[in-house]
């Protein structure tokens, strides 16, 4: 069950002529114009998962290469991913979740994408419906490009602060699609080829 169904995250920018005047788009996020997207004395931390798994109401034959979100075909589609916790020991000053188009995938227009936390354990690397733990707030809104296919870059600060606040309430990411139109976008897992979702993540000591 959504809890916090209220909650509200920042509309992500397509391209800086989507901000306000004075400011760019940065990773999905309008920020001011000519402005560093993190401090430059800041500690980076590039992790890569520690568990990932594939939900799904459509019978599935596993994990693969890669993960359609966004189709009409593949609308209750997620994608469950966990990282190990190095953030501990210093203050999160950004976080963004990475996540790479698979090459050789359909290219169509852009996919809403929301990153929300995971409210109880699982384990995968499929997960049913029946089985699917629930997500919870804070969320986050980016936006998925498969035409040019460049990584996809979702400011997730504010879960993985909370994360750093609360780390018996870490059971990861869930990545879902907010709209579906076809071909929706294609991401790779890592498991044969490509990059997988990663984090990353700036630290001040």
């Amino acid at each position: 069950m959504l809890a916090g169904a209220c909650t509200r995250a920042a509309t992500p920018c397509a391209a800086s002529t989507s901000c306000p005047l004075g400011q760019e788009c940065l990773a999905a996020r309008c920020a001011r114009e000519g402005g560093a997207p993190v401090p430059a004395e800041s500690r980076r931390i590039l992790l890569r998962p520690q568990a990932l798994a594939f939900a799904s109401d459509e019978p599935t034959d596993g994990l693969g290469a890669s993960v359609t979100l966004g189709s009409d075909s593949g609308s209750h589609r997620a994608i469950y991913v966990r990282f190990d916790p190095r953030w501990k020991n210093g203050k999160v000053i950004s976080a963004f979740l990475l996540l790479e188009p698979s090459a050789g995938a359909p290219r169509g227009g852009d996919v809403g994408l929301e990153v929300w936390r995971a409210e109880k354990t699982w384990q995968g690397p499929n997960l049913p419906c029946s089985r699917q733990p629930g997500l919870a707030p804070p969320f986050a809104r980016g936006i998925g490009r498969a035409a040019p296919a460049l990584p996809v870059r979702i400011d997730v600060t504010e879960l993985v602060r909370f994360f750093a606040d609360h780390p018996e309430r870490d059971h990861g990411f869930v990545v879902r699609a907010s709209d579906a139109h076809d071909p929706g976008i294609t991401l790779a897992t890592g498991l044969d080829g490509g990059e997988p979702p990663r984090l990353d993540v700036y630290l001040s000591n």
